[in-house]
């Protein structure tokens, strides 16, 4: 008795605290519907906010009338699985298919970019325009700032054509997936707090970013893949994962340095050197063949433009 005594607190705090968090989620949604400057913000708003209010009515309703553990509806899981469905997959659907008959909205720029760099690698060596030959000062979207890896992403429309399946945002979904699946998998598939799945699924700067761009959340997938192989004691496998995530985009270079020093301290010098050695062996894999066809154009993408030095 005394321990149901305590968790009942605890349990009414933490709808109090979902109810906080759906209500921050419908505030950026209704604020994202009312004033974004890009449309297709727009439309991912206009598609999640039913499912953060329906969160956020869900949650303030069992806090006033009490809860109902044999009800799925009123469980915590409830608006997590309405959520995800309206804020990441309804809307990734539609922005994919719109693009395909030509909806000038349907995107941000990172999609047809990474997508172009992949154009460029097969047809001429590296995935980077040479901007002397444009003809006109170049403009920020002349810029692929990311690594070579990242091509891989643009493959689907490359060598299949255009359609929403071969859309870069579904290729950068379903490695984030897989990714995590993955990372589960190798740590036991432990039980997941809802806290972190909100934060994680339900957040409207994840969701937005799957639905109009997606890159990012590929490298993060990656890194929690990482940090399974970390946890499972495989330092050459965990080198090349954070490898590849930084060859997709040098963002990830400060989680490559504070894995390198976890491995360090937890597994040992060897573990290290093994690390080490695949980190730079499949570095020089990824980057090495295209460094050599231009390598001025790589110091201009990836290095000079995302510093401000570049020449737009």
């Amino acid at each position: 008795m005394l321990r149901s005594a305590c968790a009942a607190p605890v349990a009414v705090r933490a709808r109090y605290g979902d109810v906080a968090v759906y209500l921050a989620c419908t505030a950026f949604a209704v604020a994202t519907l009312a004033v974004a400057p890009f449309f297709d913000y727009r439309v991912w708003a206009a598609i999640a906010l039913p499912g953060y209010l329906f969160g956020l009515v869900q949650s303030s309703a069992v806090v006033s009338y009490g809860t109902d553990g044999g009800r799925w509806l009123t469980s915590r899981q409830a608006p997590i699985a309405v959520i995800t469905l309206l804020s990441m997959v309804i809307p990734l659907c539609v922005l994919v298919i719109t693009r395909v008959h030509r909806a000038p909205w349907s995107e941000q720029p990172e999609v047809w970019v990474v997508e172009r760099s992949t154009q460029l690698l097969l047809r001429h060596g590296t995935p980077y325009t040479d901007l002397a030959t444009l003809g006109r000062p170049p403009v920020v979207n002349d810029y692929t700032p990311y690594g070579p890896a990242m091509t891989v992403f643009g493959l689907p429309r490359a060598l299949f054509g255009v359609s929403p399946l071969t859309d870069a945002r579904v290729a950068f979904a379903v490695c984030a997936v897989l990714a995590v699946a993955a990372a589960l998998w190798l740590t036991g598939s432990p039980h997941l707090p809802i806290r972190a799945l909100q934060f994680v699924v339900a957040c409207p700067l994840a969701a937005l970013s799957v639905a109009v761009a997606g890159d990012d959340v590929a490298i993060i997938g990656l890194l929690l893949l990482a940090l399974a192989l970390l946890h499972r004691a495989r330092p050459a496998w965990c080198a090349a994962i954070v490898t590849v995530a930084v060859s997709v985009k040098l963002t990830a270079v400060p989680a490559l340095i504070v894995i390198g020093i976890a491995v360090l301290a937890m597994l040992g010098r060897r573990a290290f050197g093994r690390f080490a050695l695949t980190v730079l062996g499949l570095g020089a894999v990824l980057n090495v063949p295209v460094l050599l066809v231009d390598p001025g154009s790589v110091v201009e993408h990836v290095i000079r433009f995302p510093i401000g030095l570049g020449k737009a």
